[in-house]
């Protein structure tokens, strides 16, 4: 069932009369300027919480053991499908019921036999989400918000929520914060190593690279501080410093629950993960970023320099190459093509090189078996992919968690959509968490590489977190 709302430019609004409700659920567009940033979805109250802890895929009050959570989460995907009453709405992209969650990066483990991961500083699951009968979708290129739900009495409940008075839905940020000359001098979000032990990490990963037993590895820095505020008032603030296209903000807190025990997911990702529509699978990595200038002649100036830089250039390369490798394994022979190769594309406090892989799925492969070939992407890992996840497990002192993982939503229809977390901020146990990286290759400058990270998420992390 669909029913037209009036268009909603933001989502800030609609959201917080849902944001009280059980696990409620934004993926949002904040930055439309370029071909990623279209849709805004929401939903909350889904029919089943879905979590992958010990070895325990829990669904609603059911528990089931297995090493394979994703091939269990399609199981459970399809399953969930057949319960829904109304027929799919193949008209209406992208999403009507199905499921919206993420994928922390610790699960490259159940993929590989690999190095161990450093212990996770959120303690937050490797899998959650939920499935959900029905969303408001906004499409900010027909400028359109509808809400679509499975039954009449769940578009009526949603619409007396919808009805309710609520209050603080926006928060107004006059001036972004300034990024600091170091993120490291942050009072607020502090680095969890010493600033030595990056250089000391960077240094063992260009022998690796001299030695031969990789061409590049990404390297992360992970940043944490006290937390007890409101996440919602952080979420936007950071949007509005910080926009980007595949934006979420995930809260798996239970209703009541003390500020101190909130678990939320806060992202701000600009790459695209894995889309699957129809039988096409595409991947969008990032490599390759630079500033933005402080007026049109600069920010061109650093985009021709970012265009013309060997480095970056090869960098990108390097994941085009993995990616149509991982593609060709779950894809018909000679379907994989580059469809954009170092496209240049701006965001609000970057720019980046992106290129776009695509390829025909192969008989018998569903968005599952898909996922798991391509997962954790090489943009963030390195190349080749399994030895750059072990470097990356041997030298970065705190484990990932969901940063480089991927959130998303899996609709009933099939479609399937994804980010890669980046940018990406969680809360949990009372803490902040944010990380920053960059790729290593053999012509990498340590002090460079930092300044990276800064352009990244310096605004981020100079945010007033209460």
């Amino acid at each position: 069932m669909k029913l037209q709302l009036n268009y909603a430019q933001t989502p800030y609004a609609l959201f917080a009369k849902l944001k009280s409700k059980n696990h409620p659920a934004l993926l949002h567009s904040a930055d439309t300027s370029n071909r990623f940033g279209r849709y805004d979805l929401m939903s909350a109250d889904p029919a089943y919480a879905v979590q992958w802890v010990g070895g325990y895929l829990t669904l609603g009050e059911q528990r089931i053991a297995t090493a394979d959570p994703l091939q269990l989460l399609g199981e459970q995907q399809r399953w969930f499908c057949q319960q829904l009453q109304s027929t799919p709405d193949t008209t209406h992209a992208p999403f009507s019921a199905g499921f919206i969650g993420y994928f922390g990066y610790p699960l490259h483990q159940t993929l590989e036999r690999q190095q161990r991961a450093p212990a996770d500083p959120t303690g937050l699951p490797d899998l959650q989400g939920g499935f959900y009968d029905w969303a408001i979708v906004t499409d900010h290129q027909q400028r359109t918000t509808c809400l679509v739900t499975d039954t009449e009495a769940r578009q009526q409940q949603v619409l007396r929520w919808l009805e309710a008075e609520t209050i603080d839905a926006v928060v107004e940020v006059e001036q972004p914060a300034q990024s600091p000359a170091n993120p490291h001098s942050n009072p607020q979000l502090q680095a969890s190593s010493p600033n030595d032990r990056y250089t000391t990490a960077f240094a063992k990963i260009q022998r690796y690279l001299a030695a031969g037993d990789c061409y590049q590895v990404n390297l992360a820095q992970h940043f944490s501080a006290p937390f007890t505020g409101d996440s919602w008032q952080l979420y936007q603030r950071w949007c509005q410093q910080q926009g980007a296209p595949f934006n979420a903000y995930l809260d798996f807190s239970l209703p009541g629950e003390k500020l101190q025990d909130q678990r939320v997911l806060l992202s701000l990702s600009p790459e695209r993960f894995l889309e699957v529509e129809g039988r096409t699978a595409t991947v969008c990595p990032i490599k390759g970023t630079a500033p933005r200038g402080a007026d049109a002649a600069q920010d061109a100036a650093l985009a021709q320099h970012l265009q013309a830089s060997a480095k970056d250039i090869a960098e990108n390369l390097m994941i085009v190459d993995l990616l149509r490798n991982d593609l060709g394994r779950i894809c018909e022979i000679g379907s994989v093509e580059v469809s954009n190769l170092f496209e240049l594309l701006k965001f609000s406090n970057v720019q980046h090189l992106v290129s776009t892989i695509k390829g025909t799925l192969g008989p018998g492969i569903g968005v599952m078996q898909a996922f798991k070939a391509l997962f954790p992407s090489g943009s963030i890992t390195g190349a080749p992919k399994i030895r750059a996840i072990d470097i990356i497990n041997e030298l970065e002192p705190v484990g990932r968690s969901v940063y480089c993982g991927s959130v998303g939503y899996w609709d009933r229809s099939g479609r399937f959509d994804s980010s890669v977390a980046i940018r990406t901020g969680l809360i949990s146990k009372g803490k902040a968490h944010l990380w920053g990286g960059g790729a290593i290759v053999a012509d990498s400058q340590c002090e460079a590489e930092l300044k990276e990270i800064q352009h990244k998420i310096g605004r981020l992390l100079t945010t007033e977190l209460n």
